[in-house]
């Protein structure tokens, strides 16, 4: 990189007038990227402990990870520095709120096998009736069997854990063309 060579400016020298004019453009400039970067940790502030109350939906996660990373895409058009160190934060900001959210759902889906008729959380999720005959050659068997209704209520744990699971992470690098990382970072949760 270049360097300017320091220009000293004294109080009374005759091109003062332009040496203010160019530090006041530069200062009202930091001026507007600081507070454009406020207003956006805020409103990513705002997006991450929405992640707490946000209905236990797929698309509901997505929508919040879209906002956030359309934030720091924002971020890093306006020519930002150090996005990585923030997504990095903002990842595992994120982690620990799905976390939680994946831990409460997973209390909740072991204790609907407790009590079934509580379908509001889990819609899918209803009992499977199990018919049990005995045939003339005295053997026991079930309708369905018992590896499809394992299949099933594998099928809806699965189902559930996925909504969490299969969320795209926040990258900070969406928009370098010459972007050299050469970590093999997840790219979902």
């Amino acid at each position: 990189t270049t360097r300017k060579a320091a220009k000293r400016v004294n109080w009374d020298s005759p091109n003062i007038k332009e040496w203010v004019a160019n530090f006041s453009e530069l200062v009202f400039v930091f001026q507007e990227k600081v507070e454009t970067l406020l207003n956006t940790m805020k409103s990513i502030k705002e997006l991450v402990i929405e992640l707490d109350t946000v209905s236990y939906s797929k698309a509901s996660f997505v929508g919040v990870i879209e906002k956030l990373q359309k934030h720091v895409d924002e971020l890093s058009l306006a020519g930002f520095s150090n996005l990585n160190v923030l997504v990095k934060n903002l990842n595992e900001q994120i982690f620990a709120k799905l976390s939680d959210r994946l831990s409460a759902t997973l209390t909740a889906f072991i204790e609907h096998f407790d009590d079934p008729s509580n379908t509001a959380q889990f819609p899918g999720l209803k009992p499977i009736i199990v018919e049990i005959c005995l045939d003339k050659d005295q053997r026991i068997s079930s309708m369905p069997t018992i590896p499809r209704i394992r299949e099933v209520y594998l099928q809806h744990f699965f189902d559930f854990t996925g909504v969490v699971t299969f969320l795209p992470r926040l990258s900070s690098q969406r928009y370098d063309v010459f972007a050299t990382d050469s970590t093999t970072a997840p790219t979902t949760f």
